[in-house]
């Protein structure tokens, strides 16, 4: 389709990122990759930074009805598999 999705960022970023919880610690152990929703609204951000902008981007979000989708470790690791195994059946 081209990207033509008629979405803005910010509503395709709340379809298609998704945090890691566990604070700081699993900001450390992921490289700060479980702050995605923020890093994909504010690439250029400074990553110490992302956490920091987290409850803003929460609010924003609930304020305009849009999910902010978050989860532990095995969550994200469970839908990304789902995710995968689902891209293969609709273009294998």
């Amino acid at each position: 389709d081209g990207g033509d999705h008629k979405m803005t960022l910010v509503e395709q970023t709340s379809k298609t990122s998704r945090n890691i919880t566990g604070g700081y610690i699993a900001n450390l152990l992921t490289g700060f990759l479980s702050l995605q929703t923020e890093h994909h609204l504010f690439p250029m951000m400074p990553t110490a930074n992302l956490a920091k902008a987290r409850p803003y981007v929460m609010e924003f979000f609930k304020k305009h009805g849009l999910e902010y989708r978050e989860g532990n470790i095995f969550e994200c690791i469970r839908m990304n598999i789902k995710a995968l195994r689902y891209d293969h059946v609709i273009s294998g």
